[in-house]
């Protein structure tokens, strides 16, 4: 477990106090300035606790744990200062998101009972992402191969609207991804509630009775209902209950949220859902954009800016030949690998749709079908440069 901790004061005095009594106790490094505290932490990585002053020049206290919470937000922070104003511990809270506040001279007893605490609390903070990203995101996802398992389309459908959703969010400057995730992954888990006679229907495109329209506007709201009995996922149930609310308030659910009041991870989800119907509809993207950016009032226009430069980047990205399709051998196919037609069994029937993103639970299922059923010996597939060199096989 990381114990290491960074003092930052322009004082060098003070420096060499905090290293005397603070020596074999603790793991110190110091820096003199904001700056030089920044490239501490860009040359040996995450700090779990931060010390650092609040009156130093060019970048004060309050700026620096702002710019330390940007780059390490799992570091505990606290302040140190000789002015214990009021206005300065708000902008220590509210800016920097302060653990705890020390005032000048602070005695060597009170600072490492302080680190103390500020270790423990980096532990807690550590194991509880530890938590939500290997247990609970490792739940989801067993649960939503289960759902994928008996419903095919439904993954390719997620793991292109995640794939879309990631790149919105990371050119939005998001960083917290996990709920995101979840959220795009199960989505539509409101569909479990739908009559398989009914989701066949609404598939190939035959006309739907009122009662079975009436189902398929309850999907947002019944897969909310689910997710919000699971702890911790409180936003993620918000993402999908408000996936199909348009930014100016029309749609799904009936209220009068709008614009940014709708979750951000809604709005990303909504654009990101609804390109990828659309671009099935005309087999384009950059054709979708552009019939999403006539609509008024659908779209957050940041999210839409944000998925125009995605898509463009995309775009290049293609014509450079970053991908090539592959004719492999069903066994030989990779993680990350893209079906590029559907897995059919000789009699027609759809293992695993087109657009599909291989996953080792995908592939089990393929050769666990082509054992007992007629299934081709080679698929189609998309593949990255990287994953081709390494199938590659010597002349």
């Amino acid at each position: 477990m990381n114990t290491k901790i960074l003092c930052v004061d322009d004082d060098a005095n003070i420096l060499s106090g905090f290293r005397r009594s603070l020596r074999g106790k603790f793991t110190i490094d110091t820096a003199t300035s904001g700056q030089a505290g920044l490239r501490k932490i860009e040359e040996e990585g995450e700090y779990a606790v931060v010390v650092a002053d609040m009156n130093m020049p060019q970048m004060n206290g309050v700026q620096f744990l702002t710019e330390v919470k940007k780059r390490t937000p799992n570091t505990v922070r606290i302040m140190l200062t000789g002015n214990a104003d009021q206005q300065t511990a708000m902008a220590a809270v509210n800016h920097g998101s302060v653990f705890q506040f020390l005032t000048k001279p602070c005695p060597p007893d009170m600072l490492a009972k302080t680190l103390e605490v500020g270790l423990k609390q980096y532990r807690l903070i550590v194991a509880e992402r530890e938590l939500l990203e290997n247990t609970l995101k490792g739940s989801v996802k067993a649960l939503a191969d289960v759902i994928a398992m008996s419903n095919p389309e439904t993954l390719a459908e997620a793991q292109n609207i995640w794939k879309h959703c990631q790149s919105i969010a990371t050119r939005l400057g998001i960083e917290e991804l996990w709920e995101l995730e979840i959220a795009a992954t199960l989505a539509r888990i409101g569909l479990v509630t739908i009559p398989p006679a009914t989701l066949e229907k609404k598939r190939s495109g035959k006309p739907l009775t009122g009662a079975e329209i009436d189902m398929f506007k309850r999907v947002p709201e019944v897969g909310a209902e689910l997710l919000s009995k699971i702890p911790r996922l409180e936003n993620v149930a918000a993402y999908v209950r408000y996936q199909e609310k348009c930014y100016d308030g029309r749609g799904l659910p009936l209220d009068d949220v709008r614009g940014k009041e709708i979750p951000v991870g809604a709005r990303i989800l909504k654009a990101a859902t609804d390109l990828c119907h659309l671009a099935s509809e005309n087999g384009s993207t950059l054709t979708a954009l552009a019939e999403m950016e006539t609509t008024e009032g659908v779209y957050d226009p940041d999210v839409l800016a944000a998925l125009k430069i995605v898509l463009r980047g995309a775009s290049e990205t293609a014509a450079a030949g970053v991908t090539e399709d592959a004719r492999v051998r069903l066994q030989d196919v990779k993680p990350g690998d893209v079906l590029k037609d559907p897995v059919r069994t000789s009699e027609g029937m759809v293992l695993v749709p087109a657009g599909t993103v291989i996953t080792p639970m995908v592939k089990e299922k393929l050769l666990n079908f082509a054992q007992i059923m007629d299934v081709s010996e080679f698929v189609a597939v998309e593949r990255s440069e990287s994953a081709a060199a390494e199938s590659a096989v010597p002349a």
